[in-house]
Order: C-alpha cells, then sequence, then structure tokens
C-alpha cells in the first residue's frame, strides 16, 4: 500500500476529502466505475493501463478501510474478490476487442448472447472462488465454452484465453495485475487451455479425482459469457 502511495501521492488526497472510506462497494459499482475509467481511453494499451490504475487506486481504498478497522475481514476478501472479477472482465472485453477486429467480427457485441465466437467464459476457483482473494493472492481460473460449431470457434476460444492471461499477468509501464494459475483445470497443466462443458462433465463423470470434484465446491462465475 505504501507503495501504491508513492506512486501516486494524490491518490492521499481522494482518500480523506472523498467519501471513499465511508463504505464498502457492490460488485456493479466496480463495473460502473471500472467501465467509466477506461472509456475516455480508445487505444488498447492506454485502456489497459487504465485498469491497472483504477485495480491500485481500489486496491489502497479496501486497504486502507482494513487497516482503519473500518472493514470486517469478510469484506476485505469479498471487496478484493468483487474488483478481480471486474478486472478479468474488462481483460475479457479488450482481448475479444482485439480478436474479433483481426477475426472480422462485431467487437461491440461482447460476449453475450448465443452467437458462435461469444459463448466463452471464466470460473473462478480457489479463494476467488469462495469469495476470499487477499491481497497477494494468485487468482485460479477455469476456462468453459460452449462452442456453437462454426470452424476455428475451438481454435478462437483457446487464443482469446492466452490473451487474457497475458493481459492479467504480463507487466506494462503500469505494473501487472494478477498472478494466474490455471492448473485446476481438467487434466492440470497437460490439459486444453479451454474445455468445452460436455468435455469437463464428461472428465468429471469417469476420471476425475474426489480432490476435483471438491475443488469446485468453491466454484463461481466470474466473467465472460454468463449463460455459458
Amino acid at each position: 500500500l505504501s507503495d501504491i502511495l508513492a506512486r501516486n501521492p494524490g491518490y492521499l488526497a481522494w482518500l480523506v476529502e472523498e467519501p471513499a472510506l465511508s463504505s464498502g462497494k457492490a460488485p456493479s459499482e466496480y463495473r460502473a466505475e471500472l467501465d467509466a475509467h477506461a472509456a475516455v481511453f480508445h487505444d488498447a494499451r492506454r485502456r489497459l493501463n487504465a485498469v491497472k490504475r483504477y485495480h491500485r487506486r481500489e486496491t489502497l481504498r479496501i486497504g486502507a478501510r482494513d487497516l482503519l478497522g473500518l472493514a470486517a475481514v469478510e469484506e476485505v476478501t469479498s471487496e478484493l474478490s468483487f474488483l478481480a472479477d471486474v478486472v478479468i472482465e474488462a481483460a475479457i472485453d479488450l482481448a475479444f476487442a482485439e480478436l474479433a477486429s483481426r477475426e472480422g467480427l462485431a467487437p461491440d457485441e461482447g460476449l453475450d448472447g448465443e452467437a458462435p465466437f461469444r459463448r466463452f467464459a471464466v470460473i473462478s476457483l480457489g479463494k476467488l472462488g469462495g469469495t476470499e482473494l487477499n491481497y497477494s493472492s494468485d487468482v485460479d481460473l477455469l476456462f468453459v465454452s460452449d462452442p456453437a460449431g462454426e470452424p476455428g470457434e475451438t481454435e478462437f476460444y483457446a487464443t482469446l484465453a492466452r490473451r487474457v492471461v497475458d493481459l492479467l499477468s504480463q507487466p506494462t509501464d503500469e505494473g501487472a495485475l494478477y498472478r494466474v494459475d490455471l492448473r485446476l483445470r481438467p487434466d492440470g497443466e497437460s490439459g486444453p487451455l479451454v474445455v468445452s462443458l460436455d468435455e469437463h462433465l464428461a472428465y468429471l463423470m469417469r476420471r476425475a479425482r474426489p480432490w476435483e470434484r471438491q475443488a469446485l465446491i468453491k466454484a463461481r462465475y466470474s466473467a465472460g459469457n454468463a449463460a455459458v
């Protein structure tokens, strides 16, 4: 938190003068604020840096409420988890817009609905899935899809997932966001990066070990196509 303040001294005035410390935020508030924060930038790299600045500022706000005793542990970990959700969603939006323009798709439609190339979701596991994230946690993610059967659709989702991981974990001039752990997917590091719903269900019924089923107790939708 000290490093955040040293890099952005103006955040101290924001913490003190604004009602930033008065209460926690719901997931919808994070989403609306982050959208507004990044909307002023049209270049993808500048939008990503805007996401990183917002993440840094909100981590400071959550940490200040924590240190001042204004939020219980459960509220702190929940807010850190909700913040991670919207950051992951923003990374998906950036990655999808980049790949959609390359593939000739309409990027503005995003990942909503039943259309091919839009049936991709991120399931969180571990601490993020249980809304128990802390300040230095990895994010345990499972990428799932429900392909509509269009040629190249499955490969598109794999490329999308790799790009999302890059955006979340690779540093820019504004630093990095999260370390991403994908080892809880079927077959771990040797399994496909994105698993289809049918493949995942078949794996769980036929080959999954007890601990893999137990890990799904904390499975939670975090971003992407909610219907999937």
